[in-house]
């Protein structure tokens, strides 16, 4: 089975808070790179930093940029690309919201 994850293109820019989904032992994605190099690489060090995120199914690294538009970067586990189902994808998308509910964000 595979699962295949996409979403159109969109004309706005991020503004606010970044959700950036990530597998196990995968890159970050183009737009959090981009975030990523704009903020002198506080997403890649964050990750470095906390070793205990492991990108695993609805495990959340809740990131302050602080510059530009985007002032803050949710990293989303997805678990190993292997085996991703639907059932994971809203596993981790409920984590994120009881995650995003309880730090008291609305919007």
């Amino acid at each position: 089975m595979s699962v295949k994850i996409s979403f159109p293109k969109t004309e706005t820019k991020p503004a606010g808070a970044v959700i950036n989904l990530k597998f196990q032992a995968q890159e970050l994605g183009s737009v959090a790179a981009k975030i990523n190099k704009s903020s002198d690489n506080l997403i890649e060090s964050a990750l470095k930093e906390h070793k205990a995120f492991k990108a695993k199914t609805g495990q959340v690294l809740d990131l302050f940029i602080g510059k530009g538009k985007v002032k803050r970067v949710f990293v989303l586990g997805l678990g190993k690309l292997d085996g991703f189902t639907n059932l994971r994808a809203e596993e981790a998308g409920a984590k994120l919201f009881t995650h995003i509910k309880s730090a008291g964000l609305k919007e």
